[in-house]
């Protein structure tokens, strides 16, 4: 029988990148800016970007945890959809530009916009996500077994994200096409207009929780770390306390099988997927 190496032989090169010396950046990403607000449950609540994880990155430290196969060939997938997407714009004669750089200074922010199209004699901006799973199909596209129940929402980390990109062209640019796709099967979708209005993010005409203020507060808190060198806390758990854990279910923000099966077994995601995901985790949680 032939041996069949050949898989293994791929993962192990793209869960493997060769390390290199990363250099510092002056700048934040779109992706990584957060907010801080108050909840549903009266609690002090992150969304976004871990601010510890940003220190990491600005201040140029090597990665200390490589990606999962799955997690990274997910990326791909993202970017080739977005390859394919931007090729139609251009067929229809919509396209204006794509992967466009841009800095704004005030915000200290580097980033990228997916794509520029004009649309009924108007420039707007298209910023194209991908997702899966029954989470991502009922609360962002509003399908539930393969039904529409509701107009679906998007992600809130998405709305930070485009946040800057609409203040950044808010002169000659009105609003922003945010558009997501299930990649299992491409049978759903949906399509969301953002709009900056008296610097709050809104989704369809209507508010959201994303404010260029909130966004400021929380970049202005990195800036003061990284200018004092010291190490901002953790705005995510890698492992909940039993305490917040018991809370967590019994508000049902997780139910008793997580509770039994993974957080008592310590086995998957038992606390943030910011931090179970984060490729400095293993440096992070050996420092105070």
């Amino acid at each position: 029988m032939e041996n069949k190496k050949l898989l293994n032989l791929l993962a192990n090169y793209i869960t493997n990148p060769p390390i290199i010396e990363r250099e510092s950046s002056d700048s934040n990403y779109p992706s990584s800016l957060s907010i801080k607000y108050i909840n549903s449950y009266g609690e002090t609540e992150i969304i976004g970007g871990c601010n510890r994880h940003n220190f990491y990155r600005r201040r140029g430290d090597t990665k200390t945890d490589k990606g999962e196969l799955n997690n990274i060939l997910v990326m791909d997938a993202g970017k080739a959809i977005e390859e394919i997407i931007v090729d139609y714009f251009k067929r229809m004669g919509i396209w204006r530009g794509n992967n466009v750089k841009f800095y704004d200074r005030f915000y200290n922010v580097a980033g990228e916009v997916d794509v520029f199209i004009e649309l009924n004699n108007e420039l707007v901006m298209v910023e194209l996500k991908t997702g899966y799973g029954e989470y991502f199909d009922k609360e962002v596209l509003g399908i539930s077994y393969s039904k529409k129940i509701t107009a679906g929402y998007p992600k809130i980390e998405h709305l930070i994200q485009v946040a800057p990109y609409l203040e950044k062209y808010r002169a000659i640019i009105k609003k922003l096409h945010l558009i997501y796709f299930n990649r299992g099967s491409f049978l759903y979708s949906n399509e969301f207009i953002i709009t900056l209005q008296n610097d709050v993010i809104y989704v369809d005409n209507k508010p959201s929780i994303v404010s260029l203020r909130l966004i400021r507060e929380r970049i202005l808190e990195l800036e003061d770390t990284i200018e004092e060198g010291k190490l901002p806390h953790r705005d995510y758990e890698l492992k909940y306390d039993k305490e917040k854990a018991e809370k967590f279910v019994a508000t049902k923000r997780r139910t008793e099988y997580w509770y039994n099966n993974k957080w008592k077994k310590s086995k998957g995601i038992c606390g943030d997927w910011n931090c179970f995901y984060c490729d400095y985790k293993s440096k992070c949680w050996n420092e105070k």
